[in-house]
């Protein structure tokens, strides 16, 4: 199988790098031709074909072709399509967004996209920097069909222990991945504001380090993030080098609004994303440990 990849930024690269080790032959493109070169040199593939510009990139692949996007949310997404459309993108050629795209958007794209002859699939990516070593979670929207044809390419990038599955018509792997994301923001102030009530000092001297050790074994609070508060402490104890700004916010903000239209009450996300919003104008403890978690899972600057 020959596919194309459009984004090779940090989580962009570790998809295309596992893709190759699995046996995929991959043409890359990103509008910086110097990340295209230094990345193509690294790899040293000769299953890995660089691009430099749309038209280069479409011809080297066979119809009906396969290309994955991984670029930023928003108008970045709709500007690649209106390139690949003008260069060629035709009927029965599959595109699937693989960023954090709003999930109304990615309706609205499929449906245009439908009328060509073409099929959109939305897929809520997850499992961080990581994800490459341990397997990524796929949650996949858009035509069935469509998912069958690529499944085996996200069985190769969920191994060894990630996973993948169908959600249904197109943007519902977007909503899920939104769901997701808010899910996080919850989880990621909770253990925030742990942190931040150990490290007041109270009446004791409680060491950050310990209680991360021991809360990420055997704990009912263990798992994943706390893992990544372990290797964050061991990294440095006190957070000095990171700035009390928790950063992001898109993602929580469109679980937010999604779930007022659908008219529940969600108080945990909705707290998590007003205190992390009050973070850019206060830096605070909580602010650090967030910062630090999303660096470790996200290599998200700090």
């Amino acid at each position: 199988m020959k596919i194309g990849f459009i984004g090779l930024g940090r989580m962009g690269q570790l998809v295309v790098e596992k893709l190759v080790e699995g046996g995929i032959e991959v043409v890359v493109y990103n509008r910086t031709k110097d990340i295209t070169n230094k990345f193509s040199s690294r790899i040293a593939n000769p299953i890995l074909e660089p691009a430099y510009n749309l038209k280069e990139f479409i011809q080297k692949l066979g119809s009906p072709r396969i290309i994955f996007i991984m670029v930023k949310a928003g108008r970045p997404v709709s500007q690649m399509l209106e390139g690949l459309l003008w260069e060629g993108l035709g009927k029965g050629d599959i595109v699937v967004d693989l960023g954090n795209s709003y999930f109304r958007d990615s309706a609205r794209r499929s449906k245009n996209l439908k009328d060509k002859g073409i099929y959109y699939l939305d897929i809520g990516t997850s499992g961080g920097i990581k994800g490459a070593q341990n397997g990524f979670s796929f949650m996949v929207g858009g035509e069935k069909g469509a998912f069958e044809i690529i499944s085996p390419l996200l069985e190769i990038l969920a191994k060894p222990n990630g996973s993948f599955d169908y959600f249904g018509k197109s943007g519902s792997g977007h909503f899920v991945k939104i769901v997701h994301n808010g899910i996080e923001y919850g989880m990621l102030e909770s253990i925030a504001e742990g942190f931040s009530m150990l490290h007041s000092r109270g009446e004791y001297d409680i060491e950050l380090i310990k209680a991360a050790k021991v809360w990420s074994k055997g704990s009912i609070v263990r798992g994943y993030l706390m893992d990544l508060m372990k290797i964050a402490l061991e990294k440095d104890p006190s957070l000095n080098s990171i700035e009390g700004v928790a950063g992001g916010g898109e993602t929580g903000e469109w679980a937010l609004k999604t779930a007022h239209e659908l008219g529940l009450e969600v108080p945990v996300i909705e707290d998590s994303v007003n205190e992390r919003k009050k973070t850019t104008t206060k830096p605070t403890f909580t602010g650090k440990v967030i910062a630090a978690l999303r660096l470790e899972f996200g290599g998200h600057k700090v």
